[in-house]
């Protein structure tokens, strides 16, 4: 489990890895005013399965945070991938700010949009490694910004040196404040 977060957060953070979803040639950067995120008669099915998603709509309003409930197996990881690009609708369009994400540079996608997983992984380090993670030369200053946003600061300003485990849930929330 580790493992597949690990792996998820290094393609989230522009690894160099080989991956299937190529960006168009010439793709602009995705410039978001609002942040509102469609998906407009969605179909996807993963090879040799029947559809996760078949006509599906979902609208989410800019600034509204939205929690993915369901069985194992319901489309909640799948749904993540699609809206970060990860994988490609198989029919339909996603679209923030009305811009197709099939049409703009994945790169810019994955800076305008954070996912906080149901069970935080934090690395066996201080703290504000942790939340410099998705920016490493990041100022103390940013870091505690990250933390006041997450609601961890006075958490943190005692023991910035600290090392965590996985039982600090807010301070990998601060980890995407940073972005």
């Amino acid at each position: 489990e580790i493992l597949a977060w690990l792996e998820f957060r290094r393609v989230l953070f522009r690894s160099k890895l080989p991956h299937e979803v190529v960006d168009a040639a010439n793709a602009p950067d995705l410039e978001v005013l609002h942040g509102k995120i469609e998906l407009q008669n969605i179909l996807f099915q993963y090879k040799n399965h029947p559809p996760i998603f078949q006509s599906f709509n979902l609208k989410i309003q800019a600034g509204e945070k939205v929690g993915l409930v369901g069985y194992s197996g319901g489309g909640k990881s799948t749904l993540i991938k699609l809206i970060l690009r990860l994988m490609d609708v198989t029919q339909g369009e996603i679209t923030i700010d009305s811009q197709n994400i099939k049409h703009v540079t994945q790169s810019s996608l994955h800076d305008q949009v954070g996912v906080i997983p149901q069970e935080p992984e934090l690395f066996h380090r201080t703290i504000m490694e942790n939340i410099r993670f998705t920016k490493p030369d990041a100022s103390d200053e940013e870091v505690y910004e990250a933390a006041k946003k997450a609601l961890c600061h006075d958490f943190i300003i005692d023991r910035k040196s600290t090392r965590l485990n996985s039982s600090h849930a807010n301070i990998s929330y601060a980890v995407f404040c940073l972005k």
